[in-house]
């Protein structure tokens, strides 16, 4: 479990579901990147991608809180 706000945690992403585990990512801001990974490296395992979530003192909230993304943050293609 982790966030994908960077290419190295899509990469890491990536190589968990190639290794036959599971992923889940909290932020998908890179999620883009991994459109169509099971066919493109045939793997079976599922990277699940979720909006942000807030710990408060009666359990979790999902989703619920604004996120942000602006033109100026850099997007390298990271997988062909």
């Amino acid at each position: 479990m982790a966030c994908m706000d960077t290419p190295d945690k899509v990469q890491a992403a990536l190589y968990l579901v190639q290794n036959g585990i599971n992923a889940y990512a909290v932020c998908e801001r890179f999620a883009n990147e991994l459109i169509g990974y099971k066919e493109r490296f045939n793997v079976e395992a599922e990277i699940l991608g979720s909006t942000s979530i807030k710990e408060t003192a009666s359990g979790a909230i999902i989703g619920d809180q604004p996120d942000q993304t602006t033109f100026e943050d850099p997007s390298p293609k990271i997988i062909n």
